[in-house]
């Protein structure tokens, strides 16, 4: 989700050097219905990626996700994350090739140290404490929790929660950053 999310920052960059969201800044049309139509495509693009890896691995692979309800909530809350963060990026960066490398690096790293290429039952004590300083973090450990342990929401809140409010605070700062932009 995250990966796929950043990829997308591009996009956010390209419709900014283009003028395209300036031009339609010149319609009247609110800068804040642009920036939620910025976000909204995000997400549900976000949102999309989830659903293909949720139900495709159902299908294709007779994955039993044990708590679908949780996990299509923590999808749900790594989809804000990773709109908020794309939108950030794609806001703030000052070249496609820019935002192309940073995006794809910081999902490479922060993969790594989330536990998306290792899980975090392997890591020492003092690198898995650093590690939930990620949101994939969070989210490898509630699904770990979910698929290994049997857990149910109740058990998964905690990373529903702080991922929620993660994601709303990007895309919060996203938000206002592109907001401030198109004035």
């Amino acid at each position: 989700i995250f990966l796929t999310s950043l990829t997308g920052a591009t996009y956010l960059f390209t419709t900014r050097k283009l003028g395209v969201t300036r031009r339609v800044r010149a319609a009247p049309v609110p800068i804040a219905t642009i920036v939620a139509g910025e976000a909204l495509g995000r997400f549900l693009v976000a949102l999309l990626q989830a659903a293909i890896v949720f139900f495709g691995s159902m299908l294709l692979f007779g994955v039993d996700w044990k708590a679908p309800v949780a996990v299509a909530l923590l999808c749900v809350a790594m989809s804000l994350v990773g709109t908020g963060a794309a939108m950030l990026l794609g806001t703030l960066g000052r070249s496609e090739q820019q935002v192309g490398a940073i995006g794809l690096l910081l999902s490479l790293v922060l993969a790594a140290l989330g536990g998306s290429m290792q899980p975090l039952e392997f890591f020492p004590d003092s690198l898995r404490t650093v590690a939930f300083a990620t949101p994939h973090a969070w989210m490898n450990d509630a699904m770990w929790k979910i698929l290994v342990e049997g857990a149910g929401l109740p058990q998964v809140l905690t990373s529903l929660v702080v991922l929620t409010v993660g994601g709303l605070v990007l895309l919060g700062g996203a938000s206002l950053a592109l907001a401030r932009s198109l004035r």
